[in-house]
């Protein structure tokens, strides 16, 4: 019996109980993308402008979700042993923490802009322009996380 529990203790003490932060930025902003991606096609599907409404509403939504994710990844990241000394700190982290931030701020702005269209052209004009941004700043995040010693595999 102390040798199973013995084992048992071994077998935990090297395993992280935690899912790595850089790991997670990483599964966030994969799911981002494809979030994008949803939102630039229903965009371009929907028939009236009740639809994009709820379309935007369920965007937003679902990007708060997601950015809440990347937040506390973020926050691990800075918190933790990859931060200090394991090279997850520097210009890239500084780069996609500014990029999150302007995310927020572009959501925002989206939002409003969709709300304020007058006809359902000018808001898939807003959503069309909004998801190619978005899509860069997605991507930039990534090459920013990918650039980190701390995320080399």
């Amino acid at each position: 019996m102390l040798v199973l529990i013995g084992g048992l203790a071994m077998a935990c003490a090297g395993s992280d109980p935690m899912p790595n932060a850089g790991d997670e930025m990483s599964r966030a902003l994969q799911d981002a993308r494809g979030e994008n991606e949803r939102h630039a096609v229903a965009c371009e599907d929907v028939l009236s402008t009740p639809e994009m409404t709820d379309e935007v509403a369920r965007h937003e939504r679902a990007m708060t979700g997601l950015m809440a994710r990347m937040d506390d990844a973020q926050n691990r990241m800075m918190a933790g042993p990859m931060m200090h000394g394991s090279g997850c700190s520097g210009a890239g982290f500084e780069h996609m923490s500014g990029s999150l931030a302007d995310s927020r701020s572009m959501m925002t702005e989206h939002v409003d802009l969709m709300r304020a269209a007058e006809t359902l052209a000018l808001a898939q004009s807003e959503c069309s322009s909004h998801t190619d941004q978005m899509r860069e700043m997605v991507d930039g995040m990534m090459a920013d996380l990918d650039s980190m010693p701390c995320m080399a595999r």
